[in-house]
């Protein structure tokens, strides 16, 4: 139903991360379609809701991206009189909030709740 080449576009669009991480992208937004699929309601009609649904696939791969990139990343770095710090919540708030509009936008399509995938 959906193109996997569409939702990496949407998700460089989103991230703002482009040719970065492409074939953990690639699979995550696949793991995503299915999981859109596997979730759509028998005989509701997908034509009107194909653009929300898409982005829902979107919004998935971008938090478990998030997900994965935060555990990946030192919290601050010192260097002499120099810190960076890396606020890690900012990016993962923003991708469960465009997660959850999307999960919303599209209720009426899906059968049941998604999985809630958590930082351990």
């Amino acid at each position: 139903m959906f193109e996997i080449e569409k939702l990496v576009a949407g998700f460089y669009l989103v991230a703002g991360r482009e040719g970065k991480d492409d074939e953990l992208i690639r699979s995550l937004g696949m793991a995503a379609i299915e999981e859109v699929n596997n979730n759509l309601s028998a005989g509701a009609d997908l034509q009107e809701g194909q653009h929300n649904l898409l982005m829902l696939c979107v919004a998935l791969t971008f938090y478990q991206y998030a997900l994965i990139e935060t555990q990946n990343q030192a919290e601050s770095v010192r260097v002499g009189d120099v810190s960076v710090s890396n606020d890690k919540q900012k990016l993962l708030d923003a991708a469960k909030q465009l997660k959850n509009h999307y999960l919303q936008a599209t209720k009426r399509y899906m059968k049941s709740k998604f999985v809630e995938f958590k930082m351990i």
